[in-house]
């Protein structure tokens, strides 16, 4: 039997996706305040959809933003400082993987775990380390130079 490629099951979902954008894009303009058009016409993020990303990543203190004629959105800490997970978690609602099931039927976690619990538990290990370690700094010196 010839089995067919298939997609990997590793997007992210749009919000997330947002959220690392617009991230990424105030890392590389680490020092100034950017306004929210500027963001949206750097990284093409509908600004509706920004205006909601931005609250989000303001809640978690990692953005602040500044009304007024020299306002704008600015990281709070240094882009270094800032792992994916941490946007991620910013408006994805909360720690990646921290209680969703892999079959999405219910909560699932060590103590109640689903069929798939301990596989998605070794399958999503490698993204998992990876979010924790990627930096914005990291990721907004590689997107300079493409």
């Amino acid at each position: 039997m010839v089995h067919s490629p298939r997609r990997m099951i590793t997007a992210l979902p749009l919000t997330v996706r947002y959220a690392l954008a617009a991230c990424v894009c105030l890392a590389r303009h680490e020092g100034t305040r950017m306004t929210s058009r500027a963001i949206a016409e750097s990284t093409g993020i509908p600004p509706a959809f920004l205006a909601k990303v931005l609250r989000q990543l303001g809640k978690a203190d990692l953005i602040e933003g500044e009304r007024g004629h020299h306002g704008g959105y600015r990281l709070v800490r240094p882009p270094e400082e800032v792992v994916l997970a941490d946007v991620v978690d910013a408006v994805d609602g909360g720690p990646a993987g921290s209680s969703v099931c892999a079959m999405g039927d219910r909560e699932c976690n060590e103590k109640k775990p689903c069929a798939m619990h301990e596989l998605w538990a070794v399958a999503t290990a490698p993204v998992t380390q990876l979010a924790s370690s990627v930096t914005l700094e990291r990721l907004a010196r590689i997107s300079q130079t493409r």
